[in-house]
């Protein structure tokens, strides 16, 4: 069993060592930066008072957002508009499944909160990533608040070897997702010694979650720090430590394996899941289900039981037994059948102009803000993380520095007007002299 002390202990710890790194480091005051550890150590605790502990904090780094809003920087952050109208999307879908009279009513409302929490939230630490200097030591110090997750993840490892770790979060997928992250971030920003340890603790809690998503995030990262390191002809302890990093994800293929032992099949759920997605897009395709109702509505979308399924199975309720909650799995399919296709098709678009902008823009976080892109974006691909702010940050981080906001349309029409008044100056004599 999991002492329930580490719940709070690991949070209390790091905040101790956080204090001090503060105190030696002023770049690591910045509110950005608490924000950012606070949702790696209460955001995701699996703990019920923990998590009153960081409901405040989120609704005050809100607050502090909607003060600044009419600040022109900041609505001429790319990242916070896509921020923003992502809610609005959301929001809509909401409103018209309210509407239909169809969905749950407590549920819709706690969807509303939940998505407008989690994307101002993320808008707030993308404006302080566009205006303070300091932002980038939030993501250097991010490592330690991961490392301390991981330190967790081991300790339940040493309790009991038989489970997939998840330390003091509340689920293993979750758990890998943070560590992956704080791989990249480890590598990128910390040298010599004191890299190989903090990679060393993140890969072996990685190893130990047997995420696949985790696996190929830490992968995909090794991948791209060769290529960007070779490309510059750079070899340092950094490619090493990639392809550390590649080199965990061949060996822990034998826990993949072991989630397919005989009598097991991870994957039959999720089968189920599409087929009851894709009735639900059928239902609804243009506005949805509305934004975070597919787990409220799973069992009205007709599942059916697949011959090969090994979970569990009563009679009375379907395929899915005694479950109260279902989510998809898949981030980029919740968008389409929850807020319909015309909000897919924006969000595709959102996506798409973020990896043109990462990949052929340069700004002072391309070399972090890159992986970190395609690491949220393969874990997306089998899990769900669009409830939290690390989805919505991570995800626009590289337009945060795009630099054309609400002010470069606006200077965009301006100019198209003057050439227009400028080319209807030159005709009108023309006509005149006709």
């Amino acid at each position: 069993m999991y002492p329930e002390i580490l719940y709070f202990l690991v949070p209390l710890s790091f905040a101790a060592l956080y204090g001090v790194v503060a105190f030696k480091d002023p770049q690591a005051r910045s509110l950005g930066a608490l924000l950012l550890m606070a949702t790696a150590m209460l955001g995701y605790n699996a703990h019920p008072y923990v998590r009153w502990i960081w409901l405040p904090i989120e609704l005050g780094m809100i607050g502090l957002l909607l003060l600044n809003i009419r600040k022109r920087r900041i609505w001429n952050n790319q990242a916070v508009l896509a921020c923003l109208l992502f809610l609005a999307m959301a929001a809509a879908s909401l409103a018209v499944a309210l509407a239909r009279g169809d969905g749950n009513v407590v549920g819709i409302l706690a969807a509303g909160i939940n998505v407008a929490a989690v994307t101002i939230a993320a808008a707030f630490l993308l404006a302080d990533a566009r205006l303070s200097p300091k932002h980038q030591a939030a993501l250097k110090y991010f490592t330690l608040a991961a490392v301390f997750v991981a330190l967790s993840g081991l300790v339940e490892h040493l309790l009991n070897a038989s489970v997939r770790v998840r330390g003091i979060y509340a689920n293993a997928n979750t758990f890998a997702y943070i560590v992956s992250m704080g791989v990249m971030t480890a590598v990128h920003y910390w040298r010599g010694f004191i890299r190989w340890v903090l990679s060393a603790i993140l890969l072996v809690a990685l190893y130990y979650s047997a995420s696949r998503a985790g696996f190929m995030m830490v992968g995909a990262f090794g991948a791209w720090k060769l290529w960007e390191l070779t490309r510059r002809r750079r070899f340092n302890l950094a490619i090493v430590t990639a392809v550390l990093g590649l080199a965990v994800l061949a060996v822990a293929a034998d826990a993949i394996k072991n989630r397919y032992a005989p009598g097991r099949s991870v994957d039959a759920e999720r089968v189920i899941i599409y087929r009851s997605a894709k009735l639900a897009f059928d239902k609804h395709p243009v506005a949805g289900i509305g934004w975070g109702q597919y787990r409220y509505q799973f069992k009205n979308l007709g599942a059916y039981r697949l011959s090969t399924d090994t979970f569990d199975f009563d009679r009375k309720r379907g395929f899915f037994g005694n479950r109260e909650i279902l989510v998809t799995h898949n981030d980029y399919l919740s968008v389409l059948i929850e807020m319909g296709l015309p909000a897919f098709l924006v969000f595709a678009w959102l996506f798409f102009h973020t990896l043109r902008v990462a990949l052929f823009r340069a700004s002072p976080l391309k070399s972090i803000a890159v992986p970190l892109f395609f690491g949220n974006a393969i874990y997306s691909l089998t899990h769900n993380s669009s409830n939290s702010i690390t989805f919505f940050y991570f995800l626009f981080l590289p337009l945060a520095f795009s630099g054309v906001g609400l002010e470069g349309v606006r200077r965009r029409v301006a100019a198209f007007r003057r050439r227009r008044a400028l080319l209807r100056g030159r005709a009108q004599p023309a006509r005149a002299e006709g």
